[in-house]
């Protein structure tokens, strides 16, 4: 179980159109092994929601995330944009991952956490005007 950001339809396939249209990543997918569709979420946390770092009250209530760049790497395998400022209901929402971001696709055999490399590495990064998404704050079993 995590606790995420889960990204509505909308903000999904304005990721996978911004990577299509923009990036050339020869052998990555927009999915898990297990057929699980990316992107999907901005990790919050790992377990249930923690009360210690948000406010408990913000659970299923939309959330905005904005992004302005995606890093990518073909050596990691991973594809991710990088998360500049979540916030629900005006409050700013912290994460348990030192850089916020949403795993956008994987080349396989890559899984989805291995984003998280790609920000303590020298990967590609595409920067772009800030956009908005919109997401969901939600436990994910």
């Amino acid at each position: 179980m995590y606790t995420a950001a889960v990204l509505d339809q909308k903000s999904v396939d304005v990721l996978k159109k911004i990577v299509v249209e923009n990036l050339s990543l020869q052998g990555f997918v927009f999915e898990t092994k297990q057929g699980e569709p990316l992107p999907h979420h901005m990790t919050i946390n790992l377990g249930t929601f923690d009360a210690k770092i948000n406010n408990p009250e913000l659970i299923d209530k939309p959330t905005f995330l904005q992004i302005d760049s995606i890093f990518y790497c073909e050596k990691i395998g991973a594809c991710a944009a990088n998360v500049t400022k979540c916030e629900c209901e005006n409050q700013n929402i912290n994460s348990t991952n030192k850089h916020k971001h949403i795993t956008i696709c994987i080349k396989p055999p890559a899984k989805p956490f291995d984003s998280n490399k790609l920000f303590e590495s020298k990967s590609n990064v595409f920067k772009f005007k800030p956009i908005v998404l919109e997401a969901v704050i939600k436990e994910v079993k």
